[in-house]
């Protein structure tokens, strides 16, 4: 039986949260100039306005932006692995996970993928990283990720 390993880790995070806040894209210190925003292949997203927003933010923001809308409710590997290559293809500073936990789930995947070689199977932890890349002063294991959890509920304005 293996030991448990002996590790530190400092994960700086920023929440703000509130019905409207998608408005401070446009101000927020955001972690580059290009961003990969993914949203489920569903019509959400869309219909109520959530991506126009966050687009319209980000552009602000000085912020150019990819779109990847093939996100299924349960999320396959191959969406992770071709939306990371679009990342690297298209050296997108971080990735914006907009919608719900397949997205969001699924960004944080890709941004690590998308700074990662092989495939997504062989990083089930974070340890998993460190070995595969057989380096244990890694810098960046992934792109810095934005995540915005957002819904629509009946009666309430969008």
């Amino acid at each position: 039986m293996k030991a448990n390993p002996v590790f530190s880790l400092y994960i700086p995070t920023k929440l703000v949260f509130g019905c409207g806040e998608i408005k401070k894209l446009s101000s927020e210190k955001v972690p580059g100039k290009k961003a990969l925003v993914v949203i489920s292949s569903g019509t959400s997203m869309r219909k109520y306005g959530y991506l126009e927003r966050v687009l319209a933010q980000l552009r602000l923001n000085n912020v150019e932006t990819l779109v990847y809308d093939k996100i299924l409710p349960n999320p396959i590997k191959e969406h992770v692995m071709e939306a990371a290559a679009i990342c690297r293809e298209e050296r997108c500073d971080f990735v914006v996970g907009l919608g719900g936990g397949s997205s969001i789930d699924s960004a944080k995947s890709i941004a690590v993928m998308a700074c990662n070689d092989g495939d997504y199977g062989d990083y089930e932890t974070a340890l998993d990283m460190i070995n595969v890349n057989h380096d244990e002063t890694v810098d960046k294991v992934h792109k810095d990720i934005i995540c915005m959890a957002v819904s629509k509920k009946k009666g309430l304005p969008g």
